[in-house]
């Protein structure tokens, strides 16, 4: 038994481990020792829902550790112990086995209810890194623009993968217990037939002269004095046993059905994320060697979420700083998740994609244009992590010196304030951030930006989530950010106030550029934006 519990921990892991590759397109990639996935719209998909993705984690995968640990010992002993049983039984005498097989219903219910109580009393016990895994799924898109995958995998594998001491400490417990308990079973049994083979032979009247009237019936001549070489109830002790042995192992067997249906298919939903061929390989087009521009060209985009067809994507021009803006779901936001390269556009003849220095986005290695790429969103996604390791995430390819890392939050203004903290740059800031208020992980999430110092700065709504004074902190930051070297900037905003220093405004209007150009400019045409900010004054106004 201890060496199934062995076997199945480590093939629960591998499985688990195998699964988080499946959904980040990893197994190719770790059949040559590296690579990142990236596959945003496998995640869009309602049945792979950060939710559901946890849960098939922790229900699937331990289907495959019960049956192939010590379930499968159990199954493995039970039929030894059944067809052993039964040889016995039969070779001291067929009648008197078949006599005693009317038992055997009740001995296998018995079995199955000892097992099912068994199994009760130890329960499931959780996988230790299932908080890793739904951080990493509800962050996932964080995860991707960082290039964490890798990481992410390690740091699931550490500490779902239990050391070799607990393992042995483990499968050394429970075996004892498994034979404690089934000791005492067997020691009952043997008193018992003990002492019901003395009233066997001494003639006693009770419920063992039943047996001895239906085996004298079926011709058997019981001992009544004589010496025989083997006496009935030598006989009788044996089949008996033999019968309680095999209906106990049959019951145990029994009782592990259910588990073996359920675990097939969900094993078999495992293999298949296990197996699944991701449509975006990371690793793979072109990755220049010239330092990016940061020219950005969208011509004659098209572009369709899995689960919204009919989405439309615009053209749009390079420049240097530009800020789209436009009602909610015009598409704002589908372009800095298609600059990222998140999705692929679709195919419409020569001269159609979106072009990164002239280079067509889906020629170019998605690893490398994300490394240049720095980007903050309307909620930051921090790990439950001290704040040194959250600012060091964003530089992926090495480990950041402290210097570097001081340096991106005095960037991001949010150096006073760390060293403000009793534990500094090492403490801690709880699952998502829950330890900080908005304004202090926006700037946390800024300096993770910075800290790679990226040719691309993306700012998605990074202030629509923030108060009054917490915006004005911010936006400060961002503005200074945007200014620093040679770095091209799109900047998705709620509020026009927050755009105005931005070298080029892009108005959308159902996925497509209906104007462009500089703020002072569109407000003096009286077209779109003027219309916009006119409202948007309105309503900070009232």
């Amino acid at each position: 038994m201890r060496i199934f519990t062995m076997i199945g921990d480590p093939v629960a892991m591998k499985a688990r481990t195998s699964f988080i590759c499946g959904m980040f397109g990893l197994m190719a990639i770790l059949r040559l020792l590296l690579g990142v996935g990236g596959e945003m719209a496998w995640f869009d998909k309602p049945e792979n829902q950060a939710g559901i993705l946890t849960a098939r984690l922790a229900v699937e995968v331990q289907s495959l550790q019960k049956i192939t640990g010590t379930q499968l010992g159990v199954v493995i002993e039970s039929i030894t112990l059944v067809v052993s049983a039964l040889i016995i039984a039969f070779s001291y005498n067929w009648k008197l086995a078949l006599l005693n097989l009317t038992f055997f219903p009740i001995l296998v219910v018995g079995g199955a209810l000892q097992m099912r109580q068994m199994n009760r009393g130890a329960g499931q016990n959780a996988c230790k890194g299932a908080d890793i895994a739904q951080e990493a799924f509800a962050a996932n898109r964080t995860v991707v623009s960082l290039g964490l995958q890798p990481y992410m995998y390690e740091k699931f594998k550490k500490a779902s993968a239990p050391t070799a001491k607990e393992l042995y400490a483990g499968s050394g417990l429970f075996a004892a217990v498994h034979t404690l308990a089934n000791s005492i079973i067997f020691f009952q049994f043997a008193a018992f037939f003990y002492v019901a083979a003395i009233l066997f032979d001494t003639g006693e009247v009770g419920v063992l002269a039943v047996f001895r009237k239906i085996a004298a019936a079926w011709g058997f001549a019981c001992n009544e004095g004589r010496n025989t070489e083997r006496p009935m109830s030598f006989i009788l002790r044996r089949i008996f046993a033999s019968i309680n042995f095999a209906g106990q192992g049959l019951g145990r067997t029994a009782s592990l059905a259910p588990d073996f249906k359920s675990a097939h298919s969900n094993i078999k939903r495992t293999i298949e994320t296990i197996e699944r061929t991701t449509k975006m390989d990371v690793n793979v087009g072109l990755t220049p060697e010239t330092a990016l521009s940061g020219a950005i060209e969208f011509k004659n985009v098209c572009f369709s979420y899995p689960a919204r067809p009919n989405t439309r994507i615009l053209k749009a021009q390079p420049n240097t700083s530009t800020a789209l803006v436009g009602t909610s779901g015009c598409g704002k936001s589908t372009i800095i998740q298609l600059v990222q390269r998140l999705y692929d556009v679709e195919q419409r003849g020569p001269g159609s994609g979106i072009f990164v220095d002239g280079m067509d986005l889906r020629t170019l290695s998605p690893n490398w244009i994300r490394d240049q790429i720095g980007i903050v969103s309307q909620e930051p996604n921090l790990f439950d992590v001290s704040i040194r390791e959250n600012i060091a995430y964003g530089l992926n390819k090495e480990e950041p010196s402290m210097e570097q890392i001081i340096q991106a939050a005095k960037q991001a203004n949010v150096h006073e304030f760390i060293e403000a903290l009793p534990e500094g740059y090492e403490t801690r800031v709880g699952a998502g951030g829950s330890l900080l208020s908005g304004g202090q992980k926006q700037r946390i999430a800024i300096a993770r930006a910075l800290i790679r110092k990226p040719r691309l700065l993306l700012l998605d709504e990074a202030t629509s989530a923030l108060d009054v004074d917490s915006e004005r902190i911010v936006q400060a930051t961002l503005d200074a950010a945007m200014q620093e070297g040679s770095r091209t900037s799109m900047v998705v905003a709620h509020r026009l106030t927050t755009v105005e220093n931005c070298d080029s405004i892009v108005v959308l209007a159902n996925g497509r550029k209906i104007e462009s150009g500089p703020p002072q400019a569109l407000m003096q045409t009286k077209g779109a934006y003027y219309a916009l900010h006119n409202v948007d004054a309105a309503v900070v106004h009232h």
